[in-house]
């Protein structure tokens, strides 16, 4: 299992952009490198709570922009 501990509280600040698209760049290169499947990519409970507004992260937006990651990559 790999890990990544983003700090921050998205609860009132959402990620940016450049923030989110290296995010996307490490994730996609992981999955490269290690053949980890899409399917295989989870968010944790925290970023999946009712309490996050998704439009400070929205984890379908970001699965996407991973995608778009690995093909540019």
């Amino acid at each position: 299992a790999i890990h990544i501990c983003l700090v921050g509280n998205i609860e009132n600040r959402p990620f940016t952009d450049l923030q989110l698209k290296r995010l996307a760049d490490l994730v996609a290169g992981l999955q490269q490198q290690l053949q980890i499947p899409p399917s295989r990519v989870r968010f944790s409970n925290n970023l999946q709570s009712a309490r996050i507004n998704r439009s400070h992260f929205d984890p379908a937006a970001f699965t996407r922009l991973i995608a778009k990651a690995q093909t540019n990559g």
